[in-house]
């Protein structure tokens, strides 16, 4: 009995020690939020780069496919481009290449005048000179050679060449190193090479593999992107040789190029974790977007498109860490004109010009050439380590803080029954603690400060001498400031290197965006009028019976509709109209950081309209119209879950945010009040 009358004793303060924690945590957090913003000022390089066996597959439908390629090399290092991505080459990308000739035993036959069916299903090569001869035969014997396909030299008409003794289709898939003609062509063009490797290559053999790497590290290459569904030297059990393939990459100085937005290689974060993070964020425009550039347009279309382009590469560079641009193209067939046209001129289009995108990121401070400097600067360290256990502390007391709104007798039992489920949730899987409790503190803050302003609302006094609008401002600036202190939490909890290269995500977008919404609309139907659990079950009971009218059905039909609408607009998958995205190139033009449109265009409107309702005319049914004020709140705080956005352009997006949907909501005052007025003197003769 004593040990009870202890925890009602303590349990009265639990809201002081609860928020004690959570200062705790927050002081925590700004250390680490300062190591995330020296990381993501580490560099400002960033290269861009163009897939050179796409402007062999374009050149392969030219009347000239050399005299193209070398055209093409030059017009991309006038827009700025100065890489080429070189694959691991395959006898038809040489033949693509103009190196050699590839032939079926039927077709040698016909050559030599041989009227005997081909007995044997053999490939012929024949090079295309001496010079390709020289640099391509050692390579071809060595690389058939491992895959244990013998090899002959012959001629025919005068002309070297290799039998291979496999099918064409059998030789034509296998990986043969880089192109050594390729290689230094560009190296002598002063372009940069950037290495695209995949896993073909099994079972994995380390002297192979140092062999791939050594030339690429001779022409100079710094960056590798993987090709395929798999990084080098993936296996499964004892078959896995990614440490071994890292150890080759730190051996070469080569770093990892992350591919943003496609499907993540199996493998990859083990591969950057045993690269100790040497990785730059690659973004990746592909031949289905080079499709889009080729296609019949008229000229305004064209324009148009080239613009979306620009503007797309440049928010990758600027809001997401791009340090590497990846561009794709591929030859399009148009029926309609019946022409072959490829996206090339376009691309060079988008990069320069007053509008370009060389012009805007060298506004914007950021530095374009060789991506090797483009990894984030990333050390190891023991102060992180020993402050994360005070924010998750922190992050434990915020959901405490939020349950006890609806528990308050628990308070101390739920934050208690927190740290434990933590510390097993640490023993099973660290990182998972972490997200699970950054999303908690998210979801947390957004609905604890609404409680507070809905609590101090309720509160009010109805003699209250201060202006209506100064209460207003004031809830707001209050409400803000607990929201946010979610978002600091969150970057202090998740400030690993590898959130900023999206190695590691956020979970839970779609939970934080509805369920404080929900929270707080639970809260403020039962648990915000200190009513008894008799009163609110009396209440929960009459709510259930009352009768369903057309006004109820048409009123829930449009709240499914806008949540529905609303969760579809949440994640990075939401649709946007093409009207809304030309109003977001408008925003980004002017303001250079664009505001979330649900922030300042709903939520923060909305909360400050209802508050001002509910204080300048005590009706505490217009809190229902500031509760829709929480998706601005949680906006906030979803803007800082973009780990791959640099944190002050999520402050200056929250920033503008804040300015606008307050100047929206005063404004949307202004027009009610002057709708009261002319109401009340139109209805006044009819007044008894």
């Amino acid at each position: 009995m004593d040990q009870l009358k202890l925890y009602w004793k303590w349990n009265r303060y639990a809201a002081q020690i609860l928020w004690v924690f959570v200062i705790i945590g927050l002081i925590a957090s700004l250390p680490l939020g300062l190591a995330r913003v020296n990381t993501e000022r580490s560099t400002k390089k960033v290269e861009f780069v163009m897939d050179y066996r796409d402007l062999l597959e374009i050149s392969a439908l030219k009347s000239d496919p050399q005299g193209f390629v070398n055209d093409q090399l030059a017009a991309m290092q006038k827009a700025g481009i100065r890489s080429a991505a070189v694959y691991e080459t395959t006898l038809n990308e040489l033949q693509l290449a103009r190196r050699l000739d590839i032939y079926t035993q039927k077709e040698i036959s016909l050559l030599m005048d041989d009227a005997l069916a081909p007995t044997n299903a053999l490939t012929y090569v024949l090079f295309a000179d001496e010079a390709a001869r020289a640099k391509l035969q050692p390579n071809l014997e060595y690389w058939f050679k491992s895959y244990n396909i013998p090899t002959e030299v012959w001629k025919l008409k005068g002309r070297s060449g290799l039998i291979i003794k496999a099918a064409p289709d059998e030789a034509s898939l296998k990986p043969l190193g880089p192109d050594p003609i390729a290689l230094e062509a560009l190296k002598a063009k002063g372009l940069l090479v950037v290495a695209r490797i995949s896993n073909r290559h099994q079972p994995y053999v380390e002297e192979q593999m140092d062999r791939v790497l050594s030339a690429y590290a001779a022409s100079g290459t710094h960056n590798l992107i993987v090709e395929g569904n798999y990084v080098p030297g993936y296996g499964e059990g004892t078959g896995n040789h990614i440490a071994d393939f890292a150890a080759l990459m730190d051996k070469h100085k080569i770093a990892l190029a992350a591919v943003e937005m496609i499907k993540t290689p199996a493998g990859l974060g083990t591969l950057a974790q045993k690269l100790n993070y040497n990785v730059l964020r690659a973004h990746s425009f592909t031949e289905a977007d080079a499709d889009k550039m080729s296609a019949a347009l008229t000229p305004m279309q064209q324009k148009s498109r080239i613009r979306e382009l620009s503007d797309r590469l440049v928010l990758a560079v600027k809001d997401r860490n791009i340090r590497m641009v990846f561009l794709n193209a591929r030859p399009y067939r148009n029926v309609d004109t019946a022409t072959v046209a490829d996206p090339l001129l376009p691309i060079y289009q988008s990069l320069q010009g007053p509008n370009g995108v060389m012009e805007r990121i060298h506004q914007a401070g950021y530095l374009t050439g060789e991506g090797s400097s483009g990894k984030f600067a990333f050390y190891k360290s023991t102060i992180r380590d020993m402050l994360k256990p005070f924010v998750a502390l922190g992050c434990v007391a915020m959901i405490a803080l939020m349950l006890s709104a609806f528990m308050p007798t628990w308070s101390l039992v739920l934050f208690v029954l927190g740290l434990l489920g933590s510390a097993g949730l640490y023993v099973l899987s660290p990182g998972m603690l972490d997200k699970t409790l950054a999303l908690g503190a998210g979801i947390s803050s957004a609905s604890v400060a609404m409680f507070m302003a809905i609590k101090r609302l309720r509160r009010l006094k109805t003699n209250t001498t201060l202006p209506a609008v100064s209460i207003v401002a004031n809830l707001f600036i209050r409400t803000t400031l607990i929201s946010l202190m979610g978002a600091v939490l969150i970057v202090g909890l998740l400030n690993h290197v590898s959130y900023n290269l999206l190695l590691n995500q956020f979970i839970g977008v779609k939970a934080l965006g509805m369920l404080p919404v929900l929270i707080v609309a639970l809260y403020l139907s039962f648990f915000s009028e200190s009513l008894g659990n008799a009163e609110k079950v009396r209440k929960a009971k009459k709510l259930l019976e009352s009768p369903i009218t057309v006004l109820w059905i048409v009123a829930g039909a449009l709240l499914v509709a806008m949540l529905t609408y609303y969760l579809s607009r949440t994640g990075n998958e939401g649709q946007v109209s093409g009207l809304e995205r030309r109003f977001r190139t408008i925003l980004e033009d002017v303001l250079k950081v664009r505001p979330r449109t649900k922030e300042f265009l709903f939520g923060h409107p909305l909360f400050i309209l209802g508050a001002y309702l509910t204080v300048r005319y005590r009706r505490p049914s217009a809190l229902w119209i500031m509760l829709l004020g929480v998706i601005g709140q949680v906006g906030m705080v979803g803007t800082f879950t973009h780990l791959h956005t640099p944190i002050y352009i999520s402050a200056i997006r929250v920033g503008y945010g804040l300015l606008f949907g307050a100047v929206f909501g005063f404004i949307l005052i202004f027009v009610w009040n002057m709708f009261a007025r002319g109401w009340r003197k139109w209805t006044e003769p009819f007044a008894d």
